[in-house]
């Protein structure tokens, strides 16, 4: 007999042992626990939706408002310069300009002679891309404010060690435009050309959106520059943009 009460001593005992805390945590979980039971046993057989307050679409009609969308979504992707930032291939973004192109200026056809001056005028812009291996000394907007053309021009005409105070880069034409302003590899390209048969460095400054630069050339590659059969599309393109604005 005293075999037989000993585990309800213990359990006895063990409750004591609980806090009032805990005995609330155990009654929450079993009244979970119970409900959940009656739920799943005598509720879930008597649900029913009310069709009068809940209407749900049918397969159909939810097929129809996809193909729809879908639609009007290749409409916009195929629709003349939509997206045109982020084409990569050459062949679709010239397509896609001269889609862009005829709907805001002309489409006219420039003669052979007129895409020839055009091109000689602005051939330099369709230059690939140039690399650059250089010495610059940088007066700065911030440091300079409005007086940075007129620093570095002070320090040329002092006759300094300016290699000591340079900094060495190493860029193409591309990261040169993002780290300075759209027109700078333009602006080296033209400051090259004009010292190619002088090897001397440090000639007058020229400004970028950073500042005004000193440059001295190590070595540049110049990229080539297109003909005009490869490059068509696009200078009729430029060409219609320009005249559009005369």
């Amino acid at each position: 007999m005293k075999q037989t009460k000993q585990p309800f001593i213990k359990i006895e005992q063990t409750v004591r042992k609980l806090t009032l805390q805990q005995l609330m945590i155990l009654g929450f979980l079993a009244l979970m626990a119970i409900s959940y039971w009656w739920i799943k046993v005598y509720q879930s057989s008597e649900i029913s939706w009310d069709d009068s307050q809940i209407k749900l679409p049918s397969i159909e009609l939810l097929q129809q408002q996809i193909d729809q969308q879908l639609n009007e979504q290749s409409q916009i992707t195929n629709a003349p310069g939509a997206n045109s930032d982020r084409i990569i291939d050459p062949q679709a973004m010239q397509i896609k300009l001269t889609g862009l192109t005829k709907n805001i200026t002309t489409e006219r056809i420039p003669s052979a002679q007129e895409l020839e001056e055009f091109f000689q005028q602005h051939k330099q812009e369709y230059r690939e891309q140039s690399h650059f291996q250089l010495s610059q000394i940088i007066f700065t907007h911030a440091k300079y404010g409005g007086q940075a053309m007129d620093a570095a021009r002070q320090v040329l005409d002092e006759e300094m060690d300016l290699a000591a105070k340079s900094e060495a880069i190493k860029l193409n034409s591309v990261t040169v435009d993002e780290r300075y302003g759209s027109d700078f590899s333009q602006k080296l390209i033209d400051l090259y050309i004009d010292q190619k048969d002088d090897p001397t460095c440090w000639k007058e400054p020229i400004t970028s959106k950073v500042g005004a630069h000193l440059i001295c050339f190590k070595q540049v590659n110049l990229g080539a520059i297109p003909s005009i059969a490869s490059i068509r599309s696009l200078l009729v393109n430029d060409w219609r943009y320009a005249m559009a604005q005369q």
